[in-house]
């Protein structure tokens, strides 16, 4: 690997801290929905309606590079895509299983002494 690859090489992310992210906008989230039905305030309505597309985009574009590598054989425009915007408009029931499927796939890698780039729990 050149000095150039190096540099803009990422560093990857623990499952752990990803599944901290995830917990944490939820938590966010669920707290506006909470606030704004306690409340019948349509500000706390609308901010939690902003904030779930906000916590998408954020969770999809940072936190889900860090934790997946694609495969050269699978990163086609569809495959990409579609993991994409299912992770941005349902992350709240796509992130809750998406940590365990990751560190199921670690485990299956490290028996068949396979290397993957991920990190587990």
């Amino acid at each position: 690997m050149d000095s150039m690859e190096a540099n803009t090489a990422e560093e990857g992310m623990r499952l752990r801290v990803a599944f901290l992210h995830w917990a944490g906008c939820l938590a966010i989230f669920i707290a506006l929905v909470a606030l704004g039905s306690s409340f019948n305030s349509t500000g706390f309505k609308n901010t939690a309606f902003l904030f779930y597309f906000v916590a998408g985009f954020y969770l999809s574009r940072t936190v889900l590079k860090k934790i997946v590598e694609w495969h050269p054989v699978y990163d086609t425009l569809y495959n990409v895509t579609s993991s994409k915007l299912k992770f941005f408009f349902l992350w709240p029931i796509t992130w809750l299983s998406h940590p365990g499927r990751l560190d199921a796939d670690c485990l299956a890698v490290e028996t068949t002494g396979l290397l993957l780039n991920s990190s587990g729990f």
